[in-house]
């Protein structure tokens, strides 16, 4: 089995607009982007750990840009047997 490296960084950005038929401003129109930015440790052939940082913003709606204070910190341990 070939190594693993120890240590990655990952960037991630999603985009979800509810409804595309609405411009923006719109009272029900509402759309969402999340930056992610994730650091992984490989500890071992069966063991690895997973820290993930996620920053939603609301880009379109009816008050326009909003920063919502749901930012979601994922700590996650896997382990293979």
């Amino acid at each position: 089995m070939p190594e693993l490296e120890a240590d990655a960084v990952a960037l991630r950005y999603d985009y979800h607009d509810e409804n595309t038929d609405l411009d923006d401003g719109e009272a029900k129109a509402k759309a969402t982007g999340t930056l992610a930015v994730a650091y992984h440790h490989n500890f071992g052939g069966n063991l690895k750990a997973s820290v993930l940082y996620e920053l939603p913003t609301q880009l379109k709606g009816p008050d326009g840009f909003e920063d919502p204070e749901d930012d979601a910190l994922t700590l996650q341990l896997q382990a293979s047997f």
